[in-house]
């Protein structure tokens, strides 16, 4: 069972539209489901924030309200990115079904989680001035990752053909979002 939930996990860190192709005709999948992968997700990244060193754990009035915080944010996220990917459905004149993309992004979620203590490691050793060139490298490993398993979920659930178009546009919105919001943000 842990054999292939790793294996799984690996398919869809590598091949990630397979993986949701796969993930999807499982189904059928109901909101305990979604709920069961949002769960999971914030306790592999809580997990990870406890175990790696480096990684700020203590937090003013106890561990729960924090956690409970984290939650809520993690269930705030995968809203407003099933609401993102979902709505690109306009635009591109794409056919996802809002049920296919909130499983996709779950499972994105939680798949993903696992790129967290990477995240984290090298975070931790830039912040704390160890690590150098590799802790970068470690941390921006994690982000593209990411971003591919993104680009690869939104291709499948959309139906676009290329993974690395979608990746293109991902970034370039990304860089003009950036553009855009610096002027803004330099002022405040």
């Amino acid at each position: 069972m842990i054999s292939d939930l790793v294996a799984r996990i690996v398919e869809g860190l590598t091949t990630p539209r397979v993986s949701l192709r796969s993930f999807l005709e499982r189904g059928p999948h109901g909101i305990s489901v979604v709920g069961a992968l949002i769960l999971m997700s914030y306790l592999v990244q809580a997990l990870s924030a406890v175990l790696i060193p480096g990684v700020e754990t203590t937090r003013e009035g106890g561990a729960f309200p924090w956690h409970v915080a984290g939650l809520t944010l993690q269930v705030i996220l995968f809203a407003i990115s099933a609401a993102a990917v979902f709505g690109l459905r306009q635009p591109f004149g794409r056919v996802a079904q809002v049920w296919d993309v909130v499983l996709a992004m779950a499972w994105y979620g939680f798949l993903t989680s696992f790129l967290a203590p990477l995240a984290q490691l090298g975070a931790a050793a830039a912040v704390e001035g160890r690590g150098g060139a590799g802790a970068t490298l470690l941390f921006l490993a994690s982000a593209a990752i990411g971003l591919w398993v993104l680009a690869g979920f939104v291709a499948e659930v959309h139906g676009f053909r290329s993974t690395g178009s979608v990746l293109g546009v991902m970034v370039g919105l990304m860089l003009l979002s950036s553009f855009a919001l610096a002027p803004l943000l330099g002022a405040a």
